[in-house]
């Protein structure tokens, strides 16, 4: 699917290859992810910074819905950031093909490894 997803704000598929059973897949060079920008505490969004992510995230949804294709698994570490400053949607693997009437999807969609920060508040707290 991936391979077939030409956008300049979709991470390039580059190569595929087995080696070992294993299949091994070459994507373009990106150098972070926009949730290491977030927690660098050096580098400053500017309201005009976000705006431009936000634009370049949105264009590459519109894209992937234009060809049908759900990411379903949007967070900061999944938008990649190349050396020009260019965002990216990376991470497909938990994207789907919508829109055919053979298809079945449910409606959840389970992460293993992240789970939500839970912060117990006792009904006795007083209001600050």
């Amino acid at each position: 699917m991936l391979k077939e997803l030409k956008d300049q704000n979709i991470i390039e598929l580059i190569d595929t290859f087995l080696h070992k059973r294993n299949l091994h897949l070459v994507f373009e060079f990106m150098e972070t992810d926009l949730e290491a920008v977030i927690k660098d505490r050096n580098i400053f969004l500017s309201p005009a910074d976000t705006k431009s992510y936000l634009q370049m995230m949105l264009k590459g949804l519109a894209y992937c819905h234009k060809k049908w294709v759900l990411h379903r698994d949007m967070k900061p570490n999944n938008l990649l950031i190349g050396p020009n400053g260019q965002l990216k949607l990376g991470d497909f693997g938990s994207a789907r093909i919508f829109g055919s009437p053979d298809r079945r999807f449910t409606h959840q969609v389970h992460f293993f490894m992240y789970s939500g920060m839970c912060i117990p508040l006792s009904m006795w707290m007083s209001v600050l």
